[in-house]
């Protein structure tokens, strides 16, 4: 069985169905999920019934937190890369 089986199994299915660049810079996505990955996220955050707008803030501050951490990733790489320099020196 494939990973993306087994995560299907456990969490659902998660689809994004458009995407679209907005005039702002920002992109506009839509996703269509399973009721099983609906019931996973309610469980998961505790909720009572399902909220779009809870999914949406959490996928929000998930991207937030995946992008800082690549803008710090790439800062460690120039900063390894800066001392290596600086010991061929």
């Amino acid at each position: 069985m494939s990973s993306f089986e087994d995560a299907y199994k456990l969490i659902g299915q998660i689809r994004c169905v458009s995407a679209e660049d907005m005039d702002d810079g920002t992109m506009k996505v839509v996703f269509d999920y399973d009721e099983k990955f609906k019931r996973e996220y309610k469980r998961i955050f505790n909720l009572k019934r399902w909220s779009k707008r809870h999914f949406e803030e959490q996928l929000e501050k998930a991207i937030k937190h995946f992008a800082d951490q690549v803008k710090t990733d790439k800062g460690l790489l120039d900063l390894r890369e800066e001392i290596s320099k600086l010991k061929e020196d």
